[in-house]
């Protein structure tokens, strides 16, 4: 498939099943090309729709770029695709975990913040006991009272986090 197909298709929300197949069948080598596509486009449903196909890729690859929806601000050019990583980062799991602590150390305050909140969201469905909820308490004294009070939630009130005000998605 090249470029300009792929980019066809990632805009055609119709039928973005048979896409996410097909690019499964393909494998993990077109993950730089979605990613140069996500990263590029103007039309926000594509990217959207080109972050969603990264749910069939657990690859580091995928994982960091995925992650790197957490800094920043949101924006009206970056809601649709920023609220579709949570979902797909949930469903990776346990994978997304070291990428996600990697975060912790982030100069960006909304990285940090959303990144607490992701780990608490892969270990309330995790099957093992590979990763623990104090983990986060590395950011309990962080500078910024946002990640405080997540740090906070996640160690008391862990599935708080649908209903925070404190974090921007």
């Amino acid at each position: 498939m090249n470029h300009q197909e792929l980019e066809k298709r990632l805009s055609d929300w119709n039928n973005r099943e048979a896409l996410f197949d097909d690019l499964k069948k393909i494998g993990d080598s077109i993950i730089p090309e979605v990613i140069e596509i996500a990263s590029k486009s103007s039309d926000e449903w594509v990217k959207k729709v080109a972050v969603q196909s990264m749910s069939n890729f657990k690859t580091d690859q995928s994982i960091k770029f995925l992650t790197s929806y957490f800094g920043g601000e949101v924006g009206a050019d970056t809601t649709l695709t920023k609220y579709a990583v949570w979902g797909i980062i949930e469903s990776i799991g346990e994978p997304a975990i070291p990428s996600i602590i990697d975060l912790f150390k982030s100069p960006d305050k909304y990285a940090r913040a959303n990144a607490i909140m992701a780990f608490c969201c892969i270990l309330r469905n995790s099957k093992t006991n590979k990763y623990k909820m104090n983990e986060v308490k590395v950011l309990e004294n962080d500078d910024v009272e946002m990640v405080r009070k997540a740090v906070g939630y996640a160690l008391n009130e862990p599935t708080a986090f649908y209903t925070s005000p404190y974090f921007v998605y």
